[in-house]
């Protein structure tokens, strides 16, 4: 028989969670946020929303779940990651002992670990975006330490062996039709959100949709705003300096729209995007700036939409991706308490079924033709009452890219990156490094000049400098969102983590014992 321990502190992030093993003693140490509730026999801990009833606890067996969450049994702890790929669970055994948490940065601080650059540790914790049968689970391993991630996916930890046996998530039912898809997504959603209002919970969260000019994050809001979505959030341009507001549509829709400009605010001491970067991508840290309008929502997003909704893409029912994007959120979100809904993930191991309904006689009529054509999407858009010219002409994108013209990451934190390096891998920046970071400094040059050209009132330059921002941000695809392998990566990932698990240190627990 093991004893539970729980362990509130105010200190820490409202939604971070850990929990340890020692001897008899199972210790979970918990941000305010996080539910502890007994059910039966069982000792649920979560965070999150599912779309099933509060009470039950069910989030284990609910086909979609965002948030994380582990049950304790008498031998057993039971882990459940969201039914998506972009927040994930994970372990480290260090030193004899072994840890699980829903923040990276929590593990590693709590571990005492001092990671080193040159094992591929940024690389492999990317490598969900290969989909949940082909990721790496081990993400790093030494003589004393070994990390593991779990996504998409539950797992048992028998506490006697240490050992984790994994179990598939609950798949939805086939969909023939765009009719039962857009019913399911819409039910689901509506399930989500009196789950995450429930008045048993410690803490009640309300709706906030993203919305912006194109398909994804609009189909979001159209579907949100019929079941009682009151506001939106949206970016003013895109990357290439072009309108993305999505006010227009937004009031349309009946609901409130918050507009920021894309830009960085300062935050970490100066080292803004560590938090995004710690946690899988540092472009999503265009969404700062909203933090104050997140605390207590549930924020869905169109994370995924371009891979699930496009008609051109092969399907996979395991969820592969083209990039991290989205992923960069985990540590922010834990931090702003909010529950983050990527409405694309819904059914997103049905793939292969959206793309023929995509492709199928009932859809020609939102089939507009062209590289931006999402049918299904569009539909759902069009079926609230949008116009088919106020959204989804032309393909826009505003999430910094980690490498690019707008150096997203800050000097600071390469130099502090090529300390690491210095100091753990026993070499100084190699010749090679500093041939790699060569041609993004020199595109990252070229467009600034062409986006300042772009501001001025003149047709001329104004038509070279976007030409210029476009040129130049089809040559900075090649390190969009996740960067290449190399140990400088590393570096950069590792002093992120470190960064930011400056935020677990905390003081005075209430303590339960169970």
């Amino acid at each position: 028989m093991y004893r539970t321990k729980i362990q509130v502190f105010e200190e820490l992030p409202p939604l971070a969670w850990l929990v340890g093993f020692d001897g008899d003693t199972v210790t979970a140490c918990l941000g305010p946020s996080v539910e502890a509730q007994q059910y039966h026999t069982r000792l649920h801990v979560f965070e999150g929303a599912w779309d099933g009833p509060f009470p039950q606890f069910d989030y284990a067996s609910a086909e979609n779940f965002f948030g994380s969450g582990f049950t304790c049994t008498d031998r057993q702890i039971h882990f459940s990651t969201p039914t998506h790929t972009l927040d994930r669970i994970y372990f480290a055994r260090h030193a004899g002992s072994m840890m699980a948490s829903n923040s990276l940065a929590y593990l590693c601080n709590r571990s005492g670990l001092r990671l080193r650059p040159g094992t591929g540790i940024s690389a492999r914790h990317a490598s969900v975006i290969k989909g949940i049968n082909d990721f790496d689970q081990v993400i790093y391993e030494d003589e004393e330490t070994r990390l593991e991630q779990l996504a998409y996916s539950n797992a048992s930890l028998d506490l006697k062996s240490q050992n984790l046996e994994f179990h598939r998530k609950h798949q939805p039912s086939k969909f023939s039709s765009f009719h039962e898809y857009q019913t399911y997504l819409s039910d689901t959603y509506d399930k989500i959100l009196k789950n995450a209002a429930d008045q048993d919970r410690k803490r009640k969260y309300h709706a906030l949709t993203t919305i912006s000019s194109g398909y994804d994050s609009t189909a979001c809001a159209a579907i949100a705003a019929p079941l009682g979505c009151k506001s939106s959030i949206t970016i003013s341009s895109s990357r290439d300096g072009e309108s993305d507001s999505g006010a227009e549509i937004a009031e349309r829709l009946g609901i409130s729209c918050k507009v920021l400009p894309r830009a960085l605010p300062t935050n970490l001491n100066g080292f803004t995007e560590a938090e995004f970067v710690a946690s899988g991508c540092g472009g999503d840290s265009v969404l700062a700036g909203f933090s104050e309008h997140l605390p207590g929502t549930v924020l869905s997003t169109g994370f995924n939409g371009g891979r699930i909704w496009s008609l051109d893409h092969t399907p996979s029912d395991d969820i592969k991706r083209g990039d991290a994007s989205g992923s960069g959120l985990t540590e922010f979100r834990l931090k702003n308490d909010f529950i983050h809904a990527p409405v694309p993930f819904i059914a997103g191991t049905r793939h292969e079924d959206l793309l023929k309904i995509a492709h199928s006689p009932e859809m020609s009529a939102y089939r507009v033709g062209g590289k931006y054509d999402r049918p299904v999407p569009r539909r759902l858009v069009e079926d609230a009452g949008i116009p088919r010219s106020m959204f989804g002409q032309k393909k826009r994108a505003i999430l910094f890219l980690l490498s690019s013209q707008e150096r997203a990451l800050s000097p600071k934190i390469r130099q502090e990156a090529y300390s690491i390096i210095s100091n753990r891998a026993g070499k100084i920046r190699s010749f090679q490094e500093k041939l790699h970071e060569l041609p993004r400094q020199l595109n990252a040059a070229v467009w600034k000049v062409g986006f300042h050209l772009s501001t001025t009132n003149l047709s001329v330059p104004y038509k070279f400098g976007k030409a210029i921002c476009l040129l130049t941000s089809r040559i900075d695809q090649k390190y969009e969102h996740v960067l290449p392998f190399n140990m400088l990566n590393d570096a950069i990932f590792i002093f992120s983590l470190e960064k930011t698990s400056e935020r677990y240190a905390f003081g005075e627990a209430q303590t339960k014992t169970k």
